[in-house]
């Protein structure tokens, strides 16, 4: 695995996005601003990979989620911004290199793909 060169934990209330927060998103001016500052540091490091961690995903009491799926997709649809769109290729090597890890270190996770989305009941989006 290579080296971690960065890591932000991200505020992101929906308001901040322009096409949500329709000039809304200047109430959270500071958080907006931080997010920019931090694309730009992002931007300056130039990794290879970025790990995105979500409370948005499938939870489990006793279990993290990891997606398996080679794509990852959605959009801002609930938030009445369908048109804000993403599409995200998913490393599935580093993937099982994180997995693997996990596992030998006793943290139990789940491989989440569309099979696995439909037994949950939920969508890979």
């Amino acid at each position: 695995m290579g080296k971690i060169i960065g890591h932000y934990i991200m505020p992101h209330p929906p308001i901040i996005i322009k096409e949500i927060g329709k000039g809304e998103e200047n109430k959270a001016i500071n958080t907006v601003s931080a997010c920019n500052k931090i694309g730009e540091e992002i931007s300056k490091l130039r990794p290879d990979t970025i790990i995105i961690i979500t409370p948005h995903g499938h939870l489990f009491r006793d279990a993290l989620s990891i997606s398996m799926l080679p794509k990852v997709s959605g959009d801002l649809g609930s938030f009445n911004a369908p048109e804000v769109k993403f599409n995200i290729d998913v490393d599935l090597k580093l993937t099982k290199k994180i997995r693997d890890k996990a596992y030998k270190e006793g943290i139990i996770t789940v491989p989440i793909d569309e099979k696995a989305s439909m037994q949950y009941g939920t969508s890979p989006e």
